[in-house]
């Protein structure tokens, strides 16, 4: 029974590290194979926090162009 239960433990254990395993794996081809050479020409707006409510309003309205950065 303990063998058993062991068992169970390590084939779900396994799965969870697989599963990071990918998902970190997708992330990396995301960040390299797949980025933009030219990203920084695609941010219309750089905005600050305290201006993300005015920005958010411009978004709901369709009014927006382009991508906005949000600094953090």
């Amino acid at each position: 029974m303990i063998l058993l239960n062991l068992s169970i433990y390590l084939r779900t254990k396994l799965r969870f590290l697989q599963e990071q395993i990918s998902t970190i794996n997708i992330w990396h081809r995301l960040a390299t194979d797949f980025k933009p050479t030219n990203l920084d020409n695609f941010i219309q707006q750089e905005v600050t926090l305290q201006q993300l409510p005015d920005v958010l309003s411009i978004l709901l309205k369709g009014q927006a162009k382009g991508r906005i950065l949000v600094s953090l």
